[in-house]
């Protein structure tokens, strides 16, 4: 009797532990995703079937004990004590693996229709490798420099910047390397020139998306100073431009990746004595947001002769004002004296100007890098003011007379620029620090939208601007906005002697309050 009971409590703690199971399977099966209703439907069919057929064998079990009860006793089934235990050992292990190996097999089912169900996740991408972010500071890297110690100093640095366009190259060279010249279009219109005006001149003319990727330098004494001897640059499409002759001295560098050549560094006089290349990323970069304005480089003055300084170059002009001082950009008729030069290059380098000795147009005639009209405009009193300056190497009406340095400019009042045909309401040329307006211009001293100025001297009084009805020439404009950093902080900061730069921001309100023609 104490067996048959042993044996009733086995069957009924199996078919408890089974029956949990089940509910917790179900509970799982019932979590399913709410999309997936008709799977989920399935899975729960599926898992009940398996629940009916472990459930039915829990009930044959309790048949089993049906059966033994009918026949009389459990006694009369079991032969034993010996026999029971080894039989009863036996079926216990038996149904335990069996109950335990269908339990296991539901919760499998189980977990494989919740897997089959589920929707599948997006796989994750890989992370693309990334490199550290360039710096505006690293945008622009100086090479090595190759030659020697004599010479001046240069340098394109602060003119030098990413995503700039390199239009052309050329090398000015006979048995040395005369010189060297960069013309690049973007962002800003700008030519680097560095050396004399020596030697024969080699062009290469790069195509859009080719950049300059390396430079080859030769270097050798010449009279005991160390001079390049040949340069070859080579760029990213395959072509090349060289000129000079090699030495055994040389040394060939190339931009890092992502950059192209974008200035120069080094010693000049007639010849280049000293070179380096400046690399300035392609890509353009800007500051990160947040990130700290980098202290500023101390400005130092940098003269240069008169003739050496680079123009910009006149761009496509963009904006309203822009359009307009070039529509009304003036003619310009030279009765005496010089010519108008430049006054500072891109890299902020200025005009040393001329002493008064020999003629008024001695050392003057012209630049042979091209003039140039430097523009400022905006409005004042209610009416547009564009102002238009020229530089002059000196102000000498005859020798020995005069001064180093001129600076005349004319105003032109307009109504507003945005009209589709504006009106040109007056003119004030400069004169003598003063100003010789006409309100209107005179009809035959305006040629279509351009005002007629001459530059003359009445001895020995200076040179003067005034109206005229003589026609002239147009020099290559450029607004003082168009400019870079370095040329405006030049122009700002050089002193021109007895002359002063009337579209500066320290004279320019000045000069047009004074310059105001409606009394």
């Amino acid at each position: 009797m104490k067996l048959s009971v042993l044996l009733r409590v086995a069957i009924v703690s199996l078919a408890t532990t089974q029956a949990r199971q089940l509910e917790v399977n179900k509970a799982k099966l019932t979590s399913l995703n709410e999309t997936q209703e008709e799977q989920q439907q399935t899975s729960t069919s599926n898992a009940g079937d398996a629940s009916d057929s472990l459930l039915g064998s829990t009930s044959g079990s309790h048949d089993l004990g049906a059966s033994m009860s009918a026949s009389g006793s459990w006694d009369e089934v079991l032969v034993g004590d010996s026999d029971f235990d080894s039989a009863s050992a036996s079926d216990e292990s038996a149904t335990t693996e069996k109950s335990g190996s269908s339990s296991e097999t539901l919760i499998e089912s189980s977990s494989a229709s919740s897997a089959a169900s589920a929707p599948t996740p997006a796989p994750t991408p890989a992370p693309t490798p990334t490199s550290p972010p360039i710096s505006v500071e690293d945008s622009v890297q100086l090479s090595k420099s190759f030659g020697g110690p004599h010479g001046n100093e240069f340098s394109d640095e602060v003119a030098a910047t990413s995503g700039q366009t390199v239009a052309s190259i050329t090398i000015r060279a006979g048995k040395r390397v005369d010189g060297v010249i960069l013309d690049i279009t973007a962002p800003v219109p700008m030519t680097l020139n560095h050396g004399g005006g020596g030697g024969n001149p080699n062009t290469l003319t790069l195509a859009a998306g080719e950049y300059i990727t390396s430079m080859e330098a030769h270097w050798g004494e010449k009279k005991g100073h160390t001079r390049i001897f040949y340069l070859r640059f080579e760029t990213s499409a395959g072509n090349s431009v060289a000129g000079g002759s090699w030495t055994d001295s040389k040394a060939t560098i190339k931009a890092p990746e992502g950059f192209q050549l974008g200035g120069f560094f080094g010693r000049d006089g007639d010849e280049i004595d000293l070179l380096g290349a400046i690399w300035t990323s392609i890509v353009p970069i800007t500051p990160a947001p947040g990130a700290p304005t980098p202290a500023p480089t101390p400005w130092v003055e940098k003269i240069i002769d008169h003739d050496a300084v680079v123009p910009f170059k006149q761009t496509e002009p963009v904006t309203i004002s822009e359009k307009a001082a070039v529509k009304f950009k003036p003619q310009l008729h030279i009765t005496g004296g010089c010519h108008p030069y430049p006054a500072v290059n891109a890299i902020g380098q200025t005009s040393g100007g001329l002493k008064t000795s020999g003629a008024p147009s001695a050392g003057c005639k012209g630049s042979g890098w091209g003039s140039q009209v430097y523009g400022r405009s905006t409005w004042y009193n209610g009416v547009w003011a564009i102002m238009y300056s020229w530089y002059f190497p000196k102000d000498s009406p005859s020798t020995g007379l005069g001064h180093r340095h001129d600076w005349e400019h004319v105003i032109v009042w307009i109504d507003n620029p945005e009209l589709a045909e504006p009106k040109i309401l007056a003119v004030s040329p400069s004169a003598h620090g003063g100003y010789s307006a006409q309100v209107p211009p005179d009809a035959n001293k305006v040629e279509g939208t351009s005002v007629k100025v001459k530059y003359l001297s009445k001895w020995p009084i200076n040179h003067a601007l005034e109206s005229t009805g003589e026609g002239g020439d147009y020099q290559d404009l450029i607004m003082w906005g168009q400019m870079t950093d370095a040329a405006r902080e030049g122009l700002s900061r050089t002193g021109f002697g007895k002359a002063n730069v009337p579209m500066n921001d320290g004279n320019f309100e000045s000069k047009l309050g004074r310059a105001w023609p409606f009394k």
